[in-house]
């Protein structure tokens, strides 16, 4: 996790006008129109952005067993102690840490005396899938996803989740070790965040969460989004921040069906 600006590496430079395609939803193929936009409220949120990374308040909050009984929970988070990346999907709950200079993960079920220090997530039992025709280019992540938002009935001035499926063309990512690598100071020797060097195009699930006007509480300053991937890869299956990411043509987003 870290406190800078999220990423969008440029893909082509093809501006994307249209990129949306129609709705080739797992539970819905008409946009939600008719009435006000819907609202998503969390299941669960504890810490904040700002106070866990750069203050080093990050004590125990959230016992993650408990997160795992909540069945459509997907949610996205750092350990006690900034001691590895949480990512919960479906209720599967998946921590990764930094072990001998390399990621270690566990899950779907976490150890009982495994807790949160930072987490938000929401329970969602219906996705609407969207189809992105064309790659994204540099900084188009962000206005897609609230585009899609308020043409499927979502109310994108308030927090909600999304996924992403399909291949990545660049995919930076990282798993935080007792120290946030962007807050400013220095780590202790040892503390280095074990960082990604996937092979690409690499194909990843995306649990992330949009929220407009949260930085340094839900996101990081200077970006609406706060998204960790799994990958399985060379190391494994490994949960980690995304630092960057290119969208390649084909990836489907998520969001979930609006209700009111």
């Amino acid at each position: 996790m870290h406190t800078q600006p999220h990423r969008i590496v440029a893909v082509l430079s093809t501006v994307v006008v249209g990129l949306l395609a129609g709705c080739a939803g797992t539970e819905s193929t008409r946009p939600a129109t008719a009435a006000a936009p819907a609202r998503v409220t969390p299941a669960v949120q504890a810490g904040a952005m700002r106070p866990v990374m750069r203050e080093g308040q990050t004590e125990p909050r959230v016992n993650l067993a408990s997160a795992n009984e909540r069945a459509g929970l997907f949610a996205v988070g750092a350990m006690a102690g900034l001691d590895g990346e949480i990512t919960i999907t479906g209720g599967e709950v998946w921590v990764s840490r930094v072990m001998d200079g390399h990621p270690a993960t566990v899950g779907p079920a976490p150890a009982p005396d495994a807790f949160a220090t930072l987490l938000v997530g929401f329970r969602v039992d219906r996705w609407t899938s969207v189809t992105l025709e064309e790659p994204l280019a540099a900084g188009a992540l962000e206005a897609a996803i609230e585009r899609a938002a308020r043409e499927h009935g979502i109310d994108p001035d308030a927090p909600f989740p999304f996924r992403l499926e399909g291949a990545f063309s660049t995919l930076d990512m990282h798993v935080i070790n007792g120290f946030c690598p962007h807050s400013g100071g220095e780590a202790a020797t040892g503390n280095q965040p074990w960082k990604s060097s996937f092979p690409l195009p690499i194909r990843a699930r995306v649990v992330g969460v949009y929220a407009r006007d949260s930085q340094g509480v839900l996101t990081h300053h200077g970006t609406a989004v706060h998204a960790h991937a799994l990958v399985d890869g060379s190391e494994g299956l490994v949960t980690g921040h995304i630092d960057a990411m290119g969208l390649a043509r084909g990836t489907v987003l998520l969001l979930p069906v609006a209700s009111r």
